[in-house]
């Protein structure tokens, strides 16, 4: 997590010009110097508004919507998410977007950055697990992006894990951030759906799934999101889950986890 300053600059068309001097006696001129007064005043806010970043690792299996939970996050369309049969991401991918006045800090207003890092769905078909780690950390390396604030690992609430899936998922994870990744992560179950269909609770509905998943969702304290990240929902998700990755990064007190030193045989 980061600190900065919020670079607010309004386009050089926008800016008020200060050399201008308005005749004082017209309505219109007295109306005009008002609306710069405020314009330079919110540009003066917008500047010296600091700026908390955030680095979002998104990890999940194939066809889970995690590239949808990321546009989510994000209010934009901007990673590539579509139905089909082979994983849609081999690559990672990076997309950040601020979000001006998103929380309160020492009584100031403060601005949320999120940076979030989409990855290659665990299990892959096209990739070995030695791979995934290697593309992930490279990629981040040269992002210079050392340090992961909130791990979402994305889950379908219609389909059991096995516990193949659940041991390749604690071992990559374990070896990128080390063995207290649950301490920074959160489960998003995608296909919320299913969750309105079968007329249960979210507790209920969780007791009914497979033990695997049990056993992740006690590995990260419970934190569970139903998501609905269908295109007709996904703003709205969109600040609930900014919201609930706030909370999970104030109890942490904004520490993060560094990413680990992988070597690949």
């Amino acid at each position: 997590m980061n600190l900065e300053n919020q670079n607010g600059q309004l386009d050089e068309e926008d800016k008020p010009n200060n050399n201008e001097r308005p005749n004082k006696d017209s309505k219109y001129a007295r109306w005009s110097l008002y609306l710069r007064q405020i314009i330079s005043g919110s540009q003066n806010t917008r500047t010296q508004q600091e700026v908390v970043t955030l680095n979002v690792l998104l990890v999940g299996g194939p066809q889970t919507g995690k590239s949808a939970v990321g546009n989510a996050l994000l209010g934009s369309l901007e990673f590539s998410s579509s139905l089909s049969s082979r994983p849609v991401t081999l690559e990672p991918k990076l997309c950040s977007l601020s979000f001006p006045a998103f929380l309160r800090r020492q009584g100031k207003e403060t601005a949320l950055r999120l940076r979030v890092i989409d990855t290659p769905a665990i299990p892959n078909l096209a990739l070995t697990e030695a791979e995934i780690l290697q593309n992930v950390t490279t990629f981040m390396s040269h992002r210079s992006v050392e340090s992961v604030d909130v791990l979402l690992l994305v889950l379908r609430a219609d389909v059991p894990l096995g516990r193949e899936v659940e041991n390749q998922l604690n071992h990559t994870l374990e070896v990128l951030l080390g063995p207290s990744w649950n301490s920074h992560s959160m489960i998003i179950l995608t296909h919320k759906d299913q969750l309105r269909g079968s007329k249960l609770s979210q507790t209920q509905f969780l007791q009914r799934g497979s033990s695997v998943t049990q056993r992740l969702v006690e590995k990260v304290e419970n934190r569970v999101y139903f998501a609905d990240v269908s295109t007709k929902h996904v703003w709205q998700e969109g600040t609930k889950l900014r919201e609930s990755i706030l909370q999970l990064t104030v109890r942490n007190k904004y520490s993060s986890l560094q990413l680990k030193q992988v070597t690949i045989p």
